[in-house]
């Protein structure tokens, strides 16, 4: 009966909730300082927090002259968050984030780079390739030409 009559109000905490995920277009502030912990061995790249990371994402982004920001929504989950982007039609990146007083660190799990790639040993690659990449790629344009 309790049921029935909250479906009747049109209130629910699930509805509150699928709200709320769909309009987090931001870096989840409990996270925006965070350190990424994946590495690649001898990588000579500073650690980036995820606010940087998206920073940098964003920067290649818009040197590729795309009209979408990288970020299209953040969605909470029970270990971290999944970062929903527009980045080459690619799977939802999964962070994993643990807090240690004021400190917090996130991990990136395997990405999937889209359906588009057929072959599976391409398609798939680990969370610190990633880093690597919109770190180079984020920090220097190769663009020469504006966008038009």
């Amino acid at each position: 009966m309790v049921f029935a009559l909250m479906g009747c109000s049109g209130y629910t905490k699930f509805s509150e909730e699928s709200r709320s995920i769909a309009k987090q277009t931001t870096t989840p502030r409990d996270i925006l300082s965070a350190k990424i912990v994946n590495r690649l061995e001898g990588s000579n790249h500073p650690f980036l927090t995820v606010g940087k990371f998206v920073e940098l994402a964003d920067r290649y982004q818009s040197c590729q002259c795309t009209n979408e920001r990288f970020v299209r929504r953040w969605e909470k989950t029970a270990d971290g968050y999944l970062l929903h982007s527009y980045f080459n039609k690619s799977s939802p990146i999964e962070f994993i984030c643990t807090r240690e007083g004021d400190n917090a660190d996130c991990f990136i799990l395997e990405i999937d780079r889209g359906k588009t790639i057929r072959v599976l040993n391409e398609r798939f690659a680990a969370g610190s390739s990633l880093v690597k990449f919109i770190y180079e790629k984020g920090v220097k344009c190769e663009q020469i030409r504006p966008c038009k």
